[in-house]
């Protein structure tokens, strides 16, 4: 846990402590931990730990293994497995020397064999090659930029360039940025030059050679079918359990995130089953002022029936979005919906901080990776499963609101000539571009598989909670972002995940007897718009001024004048177009503070 970062000259030039440090001055005092450097001759490399699993010392040095040197930022969730099949003799072997064991017997294919959230670079000093990689679901980032002479990478954008007073933007980040809805992609950053390495992919660079390759993906053909519905549940459990159970690794207290609903409370009472039940902790936030937010009467029963004593509640009235604009929320590399508010994320991580918790667990992703969307019932109807379409489309109809006709239509029949989307924040232009993108990185041709590969996609923007939390000295891990659980539920029928238009049926059978029923069998979830609504009004004499001269409507993005009154639409308490035009938002007040 922490940051890692380095360069190399291709060029062969060679580099000093002085330039290493120069990278890492550009977060020093944000993160604190234990530097561990290596430079040798035409590479430096540096890793700064906030794990405590390595030695702290002045003269710290990166992991080192004949003729392999490594800096990881990495969690391992299958030591036992790795300790095994590489014949390690010692129990408590780090993590990263895991990784370069690991490297030495399988090569490139190494990363088939590892379990786990990580990011890291390896030096092959007699090859004068570096090899790294990230996890399959890109919870651990990686950036680089490359050129002719020199390849330089961090966990961190800041590391490899200055990310203020920016006059050049990379307006494909931009567009796709809106067009999902807050969600950066896979591919590119803010900044031009500097990139992301894909989540599930390898990178390998020498003086002549430079090859991302992808490791994993998702496969649309594989399936897992069982006759008895029991036996789905049998499976879920067991994987469920194991990516809860490997999370809990640490020694200190872990804190849970958990709000009344279904996902964050499974993930509870899990780990209260697979651990020391005074170990875990349960942090909510409640609502005294605004009761329609409040949760306690899911949250209370949950607490009872654990007979745990030993909770936090944080009363989160006040904790208004954009509370305290414009110094808001810690200084960002890339912008993030979820800082907006930070109020609220900050002060719950306080709580975690109090009980000397290093582990966080939250029930992120749970709706992404059950794959709740509408166009689940045009997977029937392109089975020529007629009954079943009308069944699930009446089902839906209804719990929208939606007239019957305009449910078939609209979520039936167009997903098949994918005329299903709706407008976004983006002028015409704009939106097309970024649909066609869309479309041509995510060909499954199954309209329902295909909203579902989106959702899981979209389920990595985790950068704001990783430097909200490693400031602290916290590590936050997402279950629902388990590579085993995730491949499980993508395998399965659809109707082990929605049915009566019902959501995460799977979670609820398999959570039976362990959650309460009032938990168990609610529909939908508590809302904190008025928390947007009371942000607004609070801070719009200092957001207004800068609406008027949006940067967004300047590059012909959005419509700056639609922009404005949409906004101010959500300050007067009309929630219109759900949160398409907050990530425009918060976009365009990112862009005014980073921009030059």
């Amino acid at each position: 846990m922490g940051l890692i970062c380095g360069v190399y000259k291709r060029n062969y030039e060679n580099v000093t402590l002085d330039f290493l440090n120069r990278m890492l001055q550009s977060t020093e005092g944000s993160i604190l931990g234990t530097k561990y450097v290596m430079t040798q001759l035409n590479v430096a490399m540096a890793e700064v730990n906030l794990s405590g699993n390595k030695e702290t010392n002045s003269s710290a040095k990166v992991t080192y293994m004949s003729p392999y040197y490594i800096v990881a930022d990495c969690r391992l969730d299958n030591r036992e497995f790795l300790i095994e099949n590489l014949k390690v003799d010692k129990r408590d072997v780090l993590d990263s020397m895991l990784i370069i064991l690991a490297y030495k017997k399988w090569g490139e294919r190494c990363c088939d064999y590892l379990l786990g959230d990580f990011s890291f670079l390896i030096w092959d000093k007699d090859n004068n090659t570096l090899f790294g990689a990230r996890d399959p679901l890109g919870i651990k980032p990686f950036f680089y930029k490359l050129t002719a002479s020199e390849f330089s990478f961090s966990t961190n954008i800041k590391n490899i360039q200055n990310t203020k007073n920016i006059t050049d933007w990379n307006e494909d980040y931009l567009i796709d940025f809106l067009y999902r809805k807050g969600m950066p992609n896979d591919y590119e950053t803010p900044y031009p030059g500097i990139k992301r390495l894909p989540k599930g992919s390898s990178i390998t660079v020498s003086s002549r050679d430079f090859q991302i390759k992808k490791y994993w993906k998702l496969n649309p053909n594989k399936k897992i079918t069982y006759i008895n519905k029991q036996d789905y549940t049998e499976h879920f459990t067991e994987i469920f359990t194991s990516a809860i159970s490997s999370r809990l690794r640490g020694n200190s207290t872990v804190s849970v995130m958990m709000s009344g609903g279904l996902d964050s409370t499974s993930i509870y009472a899990l780990a209260k089953s697979v651990n020391q039940p005074n170990h875990v902790l349960p942090i909510s936030c409640v609502f005294d002022k605004y009761t329609e937010a409040d949760e306690r009467h899911y949250i209370m029963p949950v607490l009872e029936k654990y007979n745990e004593k030993n909770y936090e509640f944080l009363v989160s009235d006040d904790y208004w979005i954009l509370k305290g604009f414009p110094n808001y929320a810690p200084d960002m590399d890339e912008p993030c919906r979820n800082s907006m508010t930070h109020a609220m994320v900050y002060n719950s991580y306080l709580k975690a901080k109090k009980h000397n918790s290093n582990v966080v667990l939250t029930g992120y992703a749970g709706d992404q990776v059950f794959g709740f969307n509408p166009y689940y019932i045009s997977e029937y109807l392109r089975k020529f499963q007629v009954i079943k379409f009308l069944s699930e489309s009446k089902q839906l109809a209804k719990s929208n609101n939606d007239p019957l006709l305009w449910a078939i239509r609209e979520y039936g029949l167009k997903t098949f000539k994918r005329k299903h989307e709706k407008p976004t924040v983006l002028l015409p232009k704009c939106h097309e571009i970024a649909l066609q993108r869309a479309s041509d990185r995510n060909t499954i041709k199954d309209p329902s598989l295909r909203a579902q590969y989106d959702y899981i996609d979209q389920a990595q923007n985790l950068n704001y909670t990783r430097v909200i939390s490693e400031n602290l000295g916290i590590e936050t891990r997402y279950p629902f972002l388990d590579v085993r659980l995730v491949e499980f539920l993508f395998a399965i029928p659809t109707d082990q995940k929605i049915k009566d238009a019902q959501t995460k049926v799977l979670l609820r059978r398999a959570m039976k007897g362990i959650i309460p029923s009032n938990v168990l069998n609610q529909y939908g979830k508590a809302t904190t718009n008025m928390l947007l609504f009371e942000g607004l009004k609070r801070e719009w004499n200092k957001i207004y001024p800068m609406l008027k001269q949006s940067i967004l409507a300047d590059m012909k993005i959005v419509d700056g004048k639609k922009f404005i009154e949409q906004i101010d639409r959500y300050r007067h308490g009309e929630l219109t177009q759900g949160m398409d035009y907050i990530s425009a938002l918060q976009l365009e007040l990112w862009l005014q503070e980073h921009s030059c």
